[in-house]
């Protein structure tokens, strides 16, 4: 997987989650726990990058540029649990917003 379908990938699972609690209030907050701290494609590549071993965070693009998601997925989980519906909203429109931002390397040229 390339970087920028790690990023595309990851893109479309937040705004899935956007919709989600866009269109649901209440909405399930154990399931959407499970969703935003489940690992994503972004995940996946940093693992590949780091050959699936110990530094896998430290790959990924999302915490070189921003600082990683473990931070702001405990922050989020806590909105959740408190049931701040407006406060999730606006998180998860802030995660959009970074991954719409994220720079990743440009696609390796065919030859």
């Amino acid at each position: 997987m390339l970087w920028n379908e790690a990023k595309e990938s990851t893109l479309r699972k937040w705004t899935a989650i956007g919709e989600t609690v866009a269109a649901s209030d209440p909405v399930d907050p154990v399931a959407l726990m499970a969703e935003v701290n489940a690992r994503c494609a972004l995940c996946d590549k940093a693992a590949e990058e780091a050959g699936g071993g110990i530094g896998k965070c430290e790959r990924c693009l999302l915490y070189q540029q921003v600082g990683g998601c473990k931070e702001f997925g405990g922050r989020l989980s806590e909105r959740v649990a408190e049931r701040d519906w407006p406060g999730v909203r606006a998180m998860v429109g802030q995660a959009i917003e970074a991954l719409h931002d994220l720079e990743v390397p440009a696609p390796p040229v065919a030859v």
